[in-house]
């Protein structure tokens, strides 16, 4: 009940807090976190782009469901779709409302020289990390 408290935005429990619905079940996500639409989209093919419309026609709310592993955290449909350059996917998705601030806070989207330092809160989703880095890009 405490940490529900402090995600709620601190000690009154009262706060601007924002919860991730995570719509697919946990035990059956792949290794990285992903749902079913997030390893289609992964392929890139037509085939697995026609197989994610008809799931998120039949699903809506799997737009906006979210790889949950320390990798990968926050990965969207929208995410792969904008790196698979697929224009179609990414109008869909926009149109069958993905969320454009979705974040991703996982490991493999820090500085190599960050992630050992990487911590959890339980006041906030994303994770704090140092403030040096040697990262110059």
């Amino acid at each position: 009940m405490k940490a529900l408290k402090l995600l709620d935005g601190g000690k009154a429990g009262q706060g601007d807090s924002k919860y991730r619905e995570i719509v697919w079940k946990l035990e059956e996500r792949g290794r990285m976190g992903e749902n079913i639409v997030g390893a289609c989209l992964m392929q890139g093919s037509l085939l697995h782009t026609k197989l994610v419309v008809k799931i998120l026609d039949a699903y809506p709310k799997l737009v906006n469901d979210v790889f949950i592993s320390e990798d990968y955290y926050g990965l969207s449909p929208l995410h792969i779709a904008i790196v698979n350059e697929d224009p179609y996917m990414v109008r869909y998705l926009l149109h069958h409302g993905a969320d454009v601030n979705q974040r991703c806070y996982g490991a493999f989207f820090c500085a190599d020289d960050q992630k050992a330092g990487r911590t959890d809160s339980l006041e906030h989703e994303y994770v704090d990390l140092p403030t040096k880095t040697n990262y110059e890009g």
